[in-house]
C-alpha cells in the first residue's frame, strides 16, 4: 500500500508474505477477496488477475505520476498457511507491469532453500526481485533479512504481517532508537 500509494516518497521496499496492492474491495470482504486464511477458516486461494488490472490498481493509487516507480523485493514462503503463496506471483504481475516490463524472470538463482528471480529493466537495472523460501511458512523467519536490505534501499517496510499484528520488534532497526524512545515516551 504505502509504494503504490506514495512513490514518489519511496524508492524500494519489501513486501514480505504479502498481498497486492487494492487485490479487495472492502474490508468485510478483504480476506476471500485476497487470499488471506485466518486460523479456523478454510483455505482462501490467491486471487488471479491480469497483470494489467494489477498495474491499473497500483497506478490509481497516484493518478498522474511519471515515475520512476519504487524498486520492489517480493518475499514468500511456499508453506505459508495464512497468505496464499500465489499471491507472490500476482505481485510480480503487478509491480512488473507498473514498471512496464514483462513478469518474465531476467535472472534466475537456486540459493538452496530459496529461489531469486530478477526483472531488470533497460541497461540492466534491476526494478523487482521475487524470493521463495521452500517449506517456510509465514513472514517472521526472513523478517530480519528483509528489514536490513530495505534499511539499505531506504525503502519502506510496514512491520505487518497478514496477520493485523504491529511486529514491535521492527520498529527500533527501522526508524531508530531514538524515535523508538520518543514513541514510548508518548
Amino acid at each position: 500500500v504505502m509504494l503504490a500509494t506514495y512513490p514518489d516518497v519511496f524508492a524500494a521496499g519489501a513486501i514480505i508474505a504479502g498481498l497486492p496492492d487494492r487485490c479487495g474491495t472492502r474490508t468485510a470482504t478483504a480476506e476471500a477477496d485476497c487470499g488471506v486464511t485466518l486460523p479456523f477458516q478454510s483455505h482462501k486461494p490467491a486471487p488471479n488477475r491480469t497483470a494489467q488490472d494489477w498495474g491499473d490498481r497500483v497506478r490509481a493509487a497516484f493518478p498522474g505520476f511519471a515515475g520512476p516507480w519504487p524498486r520492489v523485493s517480493i518475499w514468500q514462503g511456499d508453506a505459508d498457511g495464512t497468505v496464499d503463496p500465489p499471491n507472490a506471483r500476482e505481485l510480480v504481475e503487478q509491480w512488473t507491469d507498473v514498471h512496464g516490463i514483462d513478469a518474465i524472470a531476467d535472472e534466475e538463482e537456486d540459493l538452496g532453500p530459496v529461489v531469486r528471480q530478477r526483472f531488470a529493466v533497460a541497461e540492466g537495472s534491476v526494478s523487482g526481485e521475487s524470493y521463495t523460501l521452500a517449506g517456510f511458512g509465514h513472514a517472521t523467519p526472513i523478517a530480519e533479512e528483509a528489514c536490513a536490505m530495505v534499511r539499505e534501499f531506504k525503502g519502506a517496510y510496514s512491520g505487518e504481517h497478514g496477520d493485523g499484528l504491529v511486529r514491535s520488534e521492527w520498529i527500533e532497526p527501522i526508524v531508530g532508537a531514538r524515535l523508538t524512545r520518543t514513541r514510548g515516551e508518548i
